[in-house]
């Protein structure tokens, strides 16, 4: 799956920086997103699955732990209608009338858009990973086929009955994750936070201890 899209006139659109570093994304690949609170690993990850999705029709899996879905639709379709995601996810849009109705407008052709892609997203406050191996072979078998995985994020996911301490229960997530990318031959990103020391952080379970 190629990160960005150049066009005959010569623009590209994407992650150009990506395709030089990576050279795309490959089935078997487990990529991780790591960077601190705030910084915008969700909005960077959403921006991946408009790439995918919306420009180059891939169908891709996207599992979140935090946000409601409607959030995370609003803040997807947000960029697409250039309108703010506040305004979608609770319906109040400003401006004047004229102003209004152009993004009401702009809000139902990014729906459409959506309803036409190829991207599945859903919100599993509790994301063991039994479960999370389960649904994504769900999609693939509904769809008949799965481009890639998007994990959203790491240190909700935990393993079932574990006493590992927290480096091995990360480590035994991540080894899974990439069997589970290998099996269904599509790329995983894997979206993890890293503490103030720059260190990633594990699984939820291990972070409460």
């Amino acid at each position: 799956i190629p990160f960005s899209i150049t066009y005959e006139d010569g623009s590209t659109v994407g992650f150009p920086s990506l395709d030089r570093a990576l050279n795309g994304a490959y089935g078997g690949d487990l990529i991780m997103i790591a960077a601190k609170t705030g910084v915008g690993k969700t909005g960077f990850a959403l921006n991946l699955a408009r790439h995918f999705s919306f420009l180059q029709e891939y169908r891709g899996y996207y599992m979140n732990t935090e946000m409601r879905v409607v959030e995370m639709e609003s803040r997807l379709l947000a960029k697409i209608a250039n309108v703010k995601a506040n305004e979608i996810m609770y319906g109040r849009l400003e401006g004047t009338q004229e102003e209004i109705r152009a993004k009401e407008q702009r809000i139902a052709m990014a729906f459409d858009k959506y309803k036409d892609s190829k991207l599945v997203m859903s919100r599993i406050p509790d994301l063991p990973l039994h479960k999370a191996k389960g649904l994504a072979r769900q999609v693939k078998s509904r769809y008949d086929k799965l481009d890639y995985i998007i994990v959203d994020y790491v240190g909700r996911m935990e393993i079932a009955n574990s006493n590992m301490s927290t480096w091995d229960e990360l480590y035994e997530i991540t080894k899974e994750l990439k069997e589970l990318a290998m099996l269904l031959d599509v790329p995983i990103f894997m979206l993890a936070q890293r503490n103030q020391m720059g260190e990633v952080e594990g699984a939820k379970k291990m972070m409460n201890e």
